[in-house]
C-alpha cells in the first residue's frame, strides 16, 4: 500500500515537477504552479521567433500532458526530440504520455504503447541519470503496469530506492 501512495505521488510530482529545464525560469516556475495557459504563451511565443525551439516544444507538451490532452502531449514530445534527441525531459514526457494514453486503450493496443512509454522512461533516465522525474516516472509505471508490459513490485521498489539516493525528500 505505501508503495502504491508512494508511485501515485510520483506520477503527480512527475507531472508538475521539473528538476532539469533549459526553457526559460519564468516558464518553469508557472507551470511548477499550475500556471498552463501562461506557460504555454511563453512557449508559443518562443516558437514564432524559433520554429525549431525543443525546449518550447517540450513545454507545450508537459502543459498538454498536465491538462490530459495525451495525443498532442505526445505529438509535441516527438517534435521536441526530433529537434533535440537527447533531451531526457522530452523523453520523459513521451513516456509519461505513452503511459496513460495505454491505460485508455484496450490490452492489446495498451501493451504495445505501455511497452513503448516505459521505453522512453528508461531512455530519459540513463540520458540524465540525475533526472529524479524520470525516475519518479518510472517508478509509477513499474508499480502500475503488469509483469508482461514490463512492470513489476521489484522494479519500483528497486526505483524507490535510486530516488532516496537522489533527494530522500521526493522518496515518501
Amino acid at each position: 500500500m505505501k508503495l502504491r501512495v508512494i508511485a501515485a505521488g510520483a506520477l503527480f510530482f512527475s507531472f508538475f515537477a521539473s528538476q532539469v529545464f533549459a526553457l526559460d525560469k519564468a516558464a518553469e516556475d508557472l507551470m511548477n504552479a499550475g500556471h498552463f495557459k501562461r506557460a504555454r504563451a511563453i512557449a508559443q511565443h518562443r516558437l514564432q521567433a524559433n520554429p525549431n525551439d525543443a525546449d518550447a516544444f517540450y513545454v507545450l507538451a508537459r502543459v498538454n500532458l498536465a491538462q490530459d490532452y495525451l495525443d498532442q502531449a505526445q505529438a509535441l514530445a516527438e517534435r521536441a526530440i526530433e529537434i533535440a534527441p537527447n533531451s531526457s525531459e522530452a523523453h520523459r514526457v513521451l513516456g509519461e504520455s505513452l503511459g496513460l494514453k495505454a491505460i485508455k486503450l484496450n490490452l492489446v493496443t495498451g501493451l504495445a504503447i505501455a511497452r513503448r512509454g516505459k521505453k522512453e522512461g528508461e531512455l530519459a533516465l540513463s540520458l540524465n541519470p540525475q533526472s529524479i522525474d524520470a525516475a519518479e516516472f518510472l517508478a509509477s509505471y513499474y508499480n502500475a503496469a503488469p509483469v508482461v508490459a514490463g512492470g513489476g513490485h521489484e522494479k519500483a521498489e528497486r526505483m524507490v530506492e535510486t530516488i532516496m539516493q537522489l533527494n530522500p525528500s521526493r522518496a515518501y
